[in-house]
C-alpha cells in the first residue's frame, strides 16, 4: 500500500478580522502518515527544505528548522530559523515567522490535496 502525504498550502497575505485576505501561495508543507514534522518547501527557494515540528513544551507553538539528522532512526532537528504559533482567534491557519527573511507565512491547517510518497519531491 502506498503511503499518503498530505499537502498544505503556505501563503503570504493580510490578516483581517481573523481571516486571511489578499493571499498568495508561496510554498507547501508536506506531512507523511504518522510523521511528527512537516517538510516545508518555498517556491522562492527551490531545492531548500525546512522542517516544522511542534514544541514538546507547548500545545500551540512550533519551531522551524533548516536541518534534520536521522541517525539510526533517531531524529535530531538543528538550526532553528523560525517559529510558528496557533492563534485561537485565527483557527484555520498556523502563523510561521522567519526573522532572517523578515517574513510571516501562513499555513492552512486543511490539506489542499493528498499525494502519494513517490509523487513527493524527495530529500
Amino acid at each position: 500500500m502506498q503511503e499518503q502525504v498530505a499537502r498544505y498550502d503556505l501563503f503570504i497575505g493580510t490578516k483581517f478580522n481573523n481571516t486571511l485576505e489578499q493571499k498568495n501561495i508561496v510554498g507547501f508543507a508536506f506531512i507523511e502518515d504518522e510523521s511528527r514534522y512537516y517538510k516545508i518547501r518555498l517556491m522562492p527557494l527551490p531545492g531548500t527544505i525546512y522542517y516544522l515540528t511542534k514544541n514538546n513544551s507547548s500545545q500551540n507553538k512550533y519551531t522551524l528548522f533548516s536541518k534534520l539528522i536521522n541517525k539510526d532512526g533517531r531524529l535530531t532537528f538543528l538550526n532553528p530559523v523560525g517559529s510558528g504559533v496557533l492563534d485561537t482567534n485565527f483557527y484555520d491557519y498556523l502563523e510561521i515567522k522567519i526573522p532572517f527573511f523578515k517574513a510571516q507565512l501562513i499555513m492552512s491547517l486543511y490539506p489542499s490535496k493528498p499525494h502519494f510518497k513517490e509523487n513527493q519531491i524527495n530529500d
